[in-house]
């Protein structure tokens, strides 16, 4: 197994990690324990993905998808997540001309613990 961190605190060895699939569009992203991350993909429709690392392969899981303001963070608080939605295309100026802007959201989702 690949150990990321080595003992005295110095990143361990580069390598490429394969995952079962493809990551859409990823953005926010968070260590989750000690072989896990928590990320979110802003590709419709949207997702909260857990990525498990076991050496050079990662076992991505589908925590929660439909985030239709597109998913841009990731935060945990306990056992909780909290993604934060941007609403990008009012951001950068690529909205329908008579789209009005919401209010910003954070949607919470149990992950339990890593």
């Amino acid at each position: 197994m690949c150990q990321f961190i080595q003992d005295d605190g110095h990143a361990g060895p580069i390598s490429e990690i394969v995952l079962e699939r493809s990551i859409q569009q990823p953005d926010g992203m968070r260590a989750f324990g000690k072989n896990e991350l928590l990320l979110v993909e802003s590709a419709a429709p949207g997702r909260l993905t857990r990525v498990t690392l076991e050496g050079d392969s990662g076992k991505v899981a589908t925590v929660k998808e439909g985030y239709p303001e597109g998913p841009v963070s990731v935060t945990v608080v306990g056992t909780t997540a909290y993604v934060l939605e941007g609403q990008l295309a009012i951001l950068f100026g690529q909205a329908a001309p008579n789209t009005v802007e919401q209010p910003y959201r954070a949607t919470a989702v149990e992950v339990g613990r890593p």
